[in-house]
């Protein structure tokens, strides 16, 4: 997990998803061997803030949520369309469950 501000997530974002503006999280799967999964998951710091207070949350909470999202792409997940977004979420839910069921 890097924490980041928003010039650097959105030039990320530029440079390699060809998207001129600030966006939450981004993953690069770094696998070498399916059998190993590894990447990067960039979180930024500013736009979780923000997003919080919109969906009346704790910061923890929506950085636990994008770190969990991140790490779902990482291991395949996609939000292309609605029902892969609908899925995704149904994921990441069950996921924070568990994670606030065990602190």
């Amino acid at each position: 997990m890097i924490f980041v501000d928003d010039e650097t997530i959105q030039s990320l974002n530029r440079q390699f998803l060809h998207r001129d503006e600030p966006t939450d999280v981004i993953s690069f799967d770094l696998s070498e061997d399916e059998r190993r999964r590894e990447g990067e998951v960039y979180v930024s710091v500013p736009t979780a803030e923000r997003q919080s207070r919109d969906y009346r949350t704790t910061l923890w909470e929506e950085l636990a949520r994008l770190a969990t999202h991140g790490a779902l792409h990482l291991v395949g997940f996609d939000d292309a369309t609605e029902e892969d977004r609908q899925r995704m979420h149904s994921v990441e839910d069950e996921l924070l469950k568990t994670i606030r069921s065990t602190r």
